[in-house]
């Protein structure tokens, strides 16, 4: 992923024979189409991973943590395979999924990611060892997994977990949504409206049900169930603007991302939010679960890693 407003550092040249590829997918060529992508993703994966793997650094996961790393998410034991709507008062979510920017109370550390219980995992076991050390300005975590130092980004770390959820969710057709006890109305100007009906196909199948209640009134009647408590015309005004720079005629997978995206920003925990230490304990492990994605979904970076070995380095102490 890449943030708003940054550029690649390297770009790939390919050379194919012009036959086995298709530039008019695609009516403002945003994409093209290989007679065999498989061949061209491996090929291009393998010189990236050459590239990166003879150089180290203390921002990728070096091969010795992955090593221990079991498969992250085997096939969840469920039957279900078309979305379910469950109907639920606001009070019941008070828990740390909702995960609020601010305020006095705070929810229970036991439902961090209520989304997933650790049931549908066919072993409660975890191949890692975490250990919380404390936050640092109520925005960074630090731990220890295995013999690794980890300096993370709460707020990205906690998105791009939400968002690996919600697209697998998405992609087995089984997002639960939650519909609101009281329907939420969201002001939009003209051509937002337009927008965002224009997507309103792609915002179902995501979970959120919107509709019309006016000239330039749409009410929210449920979200997903995964999002908690937050703050649903935010969100609204966050998807428009997102989706201003997408085409709803790309391709599903490309256009259902951004969306997903978005709610998992909007639902994530804030940067300045004060967690406990089994809060950062879950956090920490789900983001582990997740085979420690280092960016967030719109490009920016979630944790820096530091080795054994290089802490030693650092402090000139022999190497064992």
């Amino acid at each position: 992923f890449l943030p708003k407003g940054k550029h690649p550092q390297f770009i790939v040249f390919i050379n194919l024979d012009p036959q086995t590829v298709d530039i008019n997918v695609h009516p403002t060529k945003r994409e093209v189409r290989f007679s065999h992508p498989e061949f061209i993703h491996t090929g291009v994966l393998r010189s990236i991973k050459a590239l990166f793997f003879t150089q180290p650094s203390s921002d990728t996961i070096g091969n010795d943590l992955n090593e221990k790393t079991a498969p992250v998410a085997p096939p969840l034991h469920s039957a279900r395979t078309t979305t379910r709507s469950l109907t639920v008062a606001p009070a019941p979510f008070q828990h740390v999924s909702d995960f609020p920017g601010s305020g006095t109370t705070r929810p229970s550390p036991l439902s961090l990611f209520v989304q997933e219980p650790p049931s549908v995992y066919e072993s409660k076991e975890q191949p890692w060892d975490v250990y919380p050390l404390g936050q640092i300005h109520h925005t960074y975590l630090i731990g220890q997994i295995n013999e690794d130092v980890f300096i993370v980004d709460q707020h990205t770390a906690h998105e791009r977990v939400r968002f690996e959820r919600l697209l697998r969710s998405w992609k087995k057709k089984e997002i639960l949504q939650q519909t609101l006890l009281i329907p939420e109305p969201v002001e939009l100007l003209p051509h937002q409206g337009e927008l965002l009906e224009e997507w309103q196909p792609f915002l179902t199948q995501a979970g959120l049900e919107v509709e019309r209640f006016g000239a330039t009134s749409y009410v929210v009647r449920a979200i997903p169930a995964m999002l908690g408590n937050i703050s649903v015309g935010s969100l609204i005004l966050e998807l428009v603007d997102e989706l201003s720079e997408w085409q709803s005629t790309d391709i599903l997978d490309n256009t259902i991302k951004p969306i997903l995206a978005t709610m998992a920003c909007q639902s994530a925990v804030q940067a300045g939010r004060s967690m406990t230490q089994q809060e950062i304990t879950i956090l920490l492990q789900d983001w582990a679960q997740e085979n420690f994605p280092m960016t967030c979904p719109h490009g920016r970076r979630v944790a820096i890693r530091h080795s054994l070995e290089e802490l030693n380095t650092l402090f000139a102490r022999p190497l064992k």
